[in-house]
């Protein structure tokens, strides 16, 4: 992915992000990057999140489709594979993180050993 590719989704009933006021939310851990999408986008709609919805710290991903899935929580940030089950499901997609934010969703990470030990098949990868 160019972009990380998350989806704000909520119960049925909530078509709009607005709709979210007053409602608990799961997110990750605060400040991290579920979380600061979430903000951005609840800000983006008019809604103050230390003001206007909960805030739950509540796990990652498979966690948090669980607690929609069971109505604990009114929306939560979801990644593949759960965005897919989610709309599968009939949740609303209230909101796309590629349309708010512009982060990296992908990286390619190395030890500078193994960068040391075996440079011929690090930049044949990086070629290829």
């Amino acid at each position: 992915n160019a972009h990380v590719d998350q989806g704000l989704y909520a119960q049925a009933k909530y078509r709009r992000v607005i709709d979210l006021k007053g409602q608990s939310i799961g997110s990750l851990n605060p400040g991290g990057l579920v979380d600061t999408m979430a903000r951005r986008i609840l800000i983006k709609h008019g809604l103050q999140p230390e003001r206007d919805v909960n805030l739950l710290a509540m796990g990652g991903t498979p966690e948090r489709f669980a607690a929609l899935r069971a109505g604990a929580i009114a929306a939560t940030m979801l990644s593949s594979p759960f965005n897919f089950l989610a709309d599968k499901e009939g949740f609303s997609k209230l909101a796309a993180t590629r349309d708010y934010v512009d982060v990296p969703g992908t990286a390619v990470v190395v030890s500078a050993e193994k960068m040391k030990k075996q440079p011929g098949t690090i930049k044949r990868f990086m070629r290829a």
